[in-house]
C-alpha cells in the first residue's frame, strides 16, 4: 500500500500542450436559441418549476427527497452570471450585451443541472461606500439573489444560497470592530451576529419582486448555507487583531472558569499552530479545552442561526453550516464537521488542482507560469470526493473543479458521477459559470491583457461532459456501495485531536484502515459515539498493487496504467491514458481509441439497460486549449512553462475513437453540435445484435436511436 500511495501522490501528467490546427478542431458555438428540435436537451428531467412539489427534505439516510417524497439527486453548478451590478461589459470579455439570467438558467437545465449555487455576500460594500452602516445590507446583492432564484425556478433548478463571505467584507474603522479583517467575527462578536441576522431577515422576509413571495416561503430556494470559507479552526483565527482577540480571550476565560474553576491568572488562547500537533503532557488538557471551546462556539452559532431562520424568518429551507477547511486535516477536520451537525447538510469547498505557479497564479493564468496537470487516473488520493461522510447527513461540495489549465478535465464529470453515486455523496457544485452560455478563452478578469480565466466550467472539457454524467448521477444508474469504514469517534477524542482511522489528506498514512477504501465504497464517521463501534471491512479482495475495484463491481481504476472503467447495465464508459491500453471491452460497450488521453461513455436515455435501450447517448472528450496556446519543457523539473496563453476559440483535440455497442434495436446514429442539435447522420456497421461506428473527429455527442 505504501509504495502505491507514494507513487500516485507524486506523479503529474502532461498531455500535448500545443494548440496546433492539424490535431485539433475549433470550438466556438453560436448562442443557443433553445429551439424545440434539439436531440439532446435534459430540461425535461427537471420539474416544470423548482419546488412545485413542495420543500426539499432529507431522507434521514444521507439523501434528499422532493416535497412529494420522490428521491431527488442533484447535478449542480455555481454561477456568477449578472452578480456584479450594475452590469457593464468588460473590455476584454466576449459578452458585450447584458446576459439574461433566464436564458442562463435554461442553458444549465439543458445540460442536466438542477441545483445552482450563488456565491454572494450581503455585507455592506465598504469599497464603494466607506461610510456604510454595519446594519445596512448591500441592496444590489439582495436584488441579484431575488432575480437569480426566480430565474432558476422557471427552469426547474433549485437554488442554494450562501449569503455571507468574511473574505469579501472589510469592516471600516467607524464600525468599531478594531479590525478590517472579518474572519471569525461572525462566531463570537454580538454586533456582527446581529447585523448578519438583520441582513438575512430583510433578504428572506421581504417579498421577492420577481415572484411575489418572500424567499422564506419559496421552496425553489432549497438550501441556505450560513457562511462561506470561515472557521475558528483555520489559520485565519491567528490573524485576529488586539480588540477582537481580547473579546475572544475574555469569552474563553469565562468558559474555562465555568468548566475548570478560577485560575491564578486569566486563561488565554494559544496559537492555533499548537492544535495541529501532538500536545506535550503539560499542555494537553488546556489545548483540548481550547479545541472544545472553539468547536462548541461554532456549533452553538450554527444552532442559533437555524433557530433564527426557522422561528424568526419562517424559513423551511434546509440549512448548511459552512464549507471550510482546518489548520490540520488529520487533527481538526472531524471537530469542524461535528460543528456542522447542528445543521441539515455537510459541505466543503475542495478543488483538484495541478501544479501552477507564478505571479497571480491563485486566480489567473499568465505567460511564464509553470504548470502540470493532475489526473485522478494516476493520482486519485486527495481528490475532491475523498471524504468521510457523517452518518445520515447529506454532503455537498459547494465549489470544485479540475482547475484550468488542466489537460485532464474531461475525465472529471464521469468520475464525479460514478463515485458520487457509489458513496452516496449528494452534490458536486462545478465552479464556475461567468457568462450566459458557453465561455471562450478570455482575460482573467476582463481588464488585464495577457491573462486567461482559471476557474471555469463552460468549456468543452467540463460542460461538454455534463449530459452523460448528469444522466448517470440523477437517474441512479450506479449502485451505492456498502460502507467499508464506519468510524465512531467520541467528542473527547475530537477535543484531544487524536488521529482518525482515515483522513482526507494524501499524506496521511493510516495504521488501521487502508486509504484505498475511499474508492471501494462509502467511508462513514459517527460523532459522539464509542470508538468500539468502529468497523473496518477487509478490502483485500478489491485492491491490488495498482488496481482498485468498488465493492459493487461497477468501478475499476488502474493507477499504474492510468485508466478507469464504469460498467453498469445503463451506463458504461472509460477514462484513460490510452497509450497504455488502446481497447476496453465492457459488458455491452467496447471502445478502441487512437487518442492518447480521453473519455468515452455510453448512457441510456430512456432508463432501459444499454442492450435494450431505444435511445442512447454516446459522449466523448479529449482536451481543449486556447488557440495559439504553447508550452515548453523546464529542464530537470516535472513542470512545463506557458509560453503563450493563446486566444479564442477553444481548440479541441480531434476524436479518434471507435465504439461497439450490443443492442439489436438501434438503427440510426446522429452527430450533434455543441448545443444538442443534429448535424449529420453517421453510418455504422451492424453485425447480429451489435453495431460499430467510428466517431466523428469534431463532435462531443451522438444520439443512437
Amino acid at each position: 500500500m505504501k509504495s502505491l500511495f507514494l507513487f500516485v501522490s507524486t506523479l503529474l501528467v502532461s498531455v500535448s500542450g500545443f494548440a496546433d490546427d492539424a490535431s485539433r478542431f475549433p470550438f466556438a458555438p453560436a448562442a443557443d436559441e433553445f429551439k424545440g428540435d434539439a436531440l439532446l436537451d435534459l430540461r425535461s428531467m427537471n420539474e416544470t418549476t423548482a419546488g412545485e412539489h413542495g420543500w426539499v427534505k432529507t431522507d434521514g439516510k444521507g439523501g434528499f427527497l422532493r416535497g412529494d417524497g420522490e428521491t431527488l439527486r442533484f447535478w449542480a453548478a455555481g454561477s456568477f452570471v449578472l452578480e456584479n451590478r450594475p452590469w457593464q461589459p468588460r473590455p476584454l470579455w466576449s459578452e458585450k450585451t447584458m446576459p439574461s439570467l433566464e436564458k442562463h438558467a435554461r442553458f444549465l437545465a439543458k445540460h442536466g443541472v438542477n441545483l445552482a449555487r450563488m456565491h454572494t455576500s450581503l455585507n455592506p460594500d465598504t469599497k464603494k461606500k466607506p461610510d456604510a452602516k454595519l446594519e445596512a445590507l448591500d441592496p444590489l446583492t439582495r436584488d441579484y439573489i431575488w432575480e437569480f432564484v426566480a430565474a432558476m425556478k422557471k427552469a426547474g433548478i433549485y437554488s442554494m444560497l450562501t449569503p455571507y463571505w468574511a473574505n469579501a467584507f472589510k469592516p471600516t474603522e467607524g464600525m468599531g470592530f478594531g479590525t478590517d479583517d472579518a474572519h471569525a467575527l461572525l462566531f463570537f462578536d454580538p454586533r456582527m451576529k446581529a447585523a448578519y441576522k438583520g441582513w438575512l431577515r430583510e433578504l428572506l422576509t421581504t417579498p421577492n419582486p420577481h415572484t411575489g413571495i418572500p424567499l422564506a416561503k419559496d421552496p425553489a430556494l432549497a438550501i441556505i448555507q450560513i457562511q462561506n470559507e470561515d472557521s475558528t479552526l483555520f489559520w485565519t483565527i491567528s490573524h485576529l487583531k488586539e480588540k477582537p482577540l481580547a473579546m475572544l480571550n475574555a469569552q474563553f476565560n469565562d468558559w474555562m472558569i465555568k468548566k475548570r474553576g478560577a485560575s491564578d491568572k486569566p486563561y488565554s488562547l494559544k496559537n492555533i499552530f499548537e492544535l495541529t500537533k501532538e500536545a506535550p503532557p503539560a499542555q494537553q488538557q488546556l489545548l483540548a479545552d481550547q479545541t472544545e471551546f472553539w468547536s462548541r462556539m461554532m456549533f452553538d452559532f450554527h444552532q442559533e442561526t437555524v433557530t433564527f431562520l426557522r422561528d424568526e424568518c419562517g424559513c423551511r429551507q434546509l440549512v448548511s453550516a459552512g464549507n471550510w477547511h482546518t489548520a490540520s486535516t488529520e487533527r481538526l477536520n472531524d471537530a469542524l464537521r461535528w460543528t456542522y451537525t447542528a445543521t441539515d447538510i455537510q459541505s466543503v469547498n475542495r478543488y483538484f488542482p495541478g501544479a501552477h505557479e507564478g505571479d497571480m497564479s491563485n486566480w489567473t493564468i499568465k505567460p511564464g507560469h509553470t504548470i502540470n496537470s493532475r489526473s485522478f487516473l494516476t493520482n486519485p488520493f486527495d481528490w475532491p470526493l475523498q471524504l468521510k461522510l457523517p452518518v445520515n447527513q447529506p454532503f455537498i461540495i459547494t465549489e470544485s473543479s479540475w482547475t484550468f489549465p488542466s489537460s485532464t478535465a474531461s475525465e472529471a464529470p464521469l468520475l464525479v458521477a460514478a463515485y458520487q453515486s457509489l458513496t452516496g455523496f449528494d452534490a458536486f457544485v462545478w465552479f464556475a459559470f461567468d457568462q450566459e452560455q458557453w465561455q471562450p478563452p478570455q482575460s482573467g478578469n476582463g481588464y488585464i491583457k495577457d491573462t486567461q480565466q482559471k476557474f471555469i466550467a463552460a468549456y468543452p472539457d467540463c460542460l461538454g461532459q455534463f449530459p452523460a454524467a448528469a444522466l448517470i448521477a440523477r437517474k441512479g444508474y450506479v449502485k451505492q456501495g456498502a460502507p467499508v469504514v464506519h468510524e465512531a469517534r467520541s467528542l473527547d477524542d475530537l477535543w484531544q485531536r487524536k488521529l482518525p482511522v482515515l483522513a482526507e489528506s494524501a499524506g496521511f498514512q493510516p495504521e488501521k484502515a487502508d486509504a484505498r477504501a475511499f474508492f471501494v465504497g462509502p467511508v462513514e464517521v459517527e460523532y459522539g459515539a464509542d470508538a468500539s463501534k468502529t468497523k473496518i471491512e477487509d478490502i483485500t479482495s478489491f485492491v491490488g498493487d495498482s488496481a482498485i475495484r468498488s465493492n459493487t463491481g461497477e468501478h475499476e481504476i488502474n493507477t499504474k496504467d492510468g485508466w478507469f472503467t464504469l460498467n453498469t447495465p445503463c451506463a458504461q464508459g472509460v477514462a484513460a491514458f490510452f497509450k497504455t491500453r488502446r481497447e476496453f471491452a465492457l459488458a455491452d460497450f467496447t471502445l478502441k481509441s487512437g487518442n492518447d488521453y480521453g473519455t468515452c461513455v455510453a448512457v441510456s436515455m430512456d432508463g432501459a439497460p444499454l442492450r435494450e435501450s431505444g435511445r442512447v447517448l454516446i459522449q466523448c472528450g479529449t482536451n481543449s486549449l486556447p488557440a495559439g496556446w504553447s508550452e515548453s519543457e523546464v529542464a530537470g523539473k516535472n513542470v512545463r512553462k506557458i509560453d503563450s496563453i493563446g486566444r479564442a476559440p477553444w481548440m479541441v483535440e480531434k476524436v479518434r475513437m471507435t465504439v461497439t455497442l450490443k443492442n439489436p434495436k438501434l438503427s440510426k446514429a446522429t452527430a450533434l453540435d455543441a448545443n444538442g442539435y443534429a448535424t449529420k447522420v453517421i453510418k455504422f456497421q451492424r453485425e447480429a445484435d451489435q453495431l460499430t461506428l467510428t466517431l466523428p473527429e469534431d463532435v462531443l455527442h451522438l444520439i443512437l436511436e
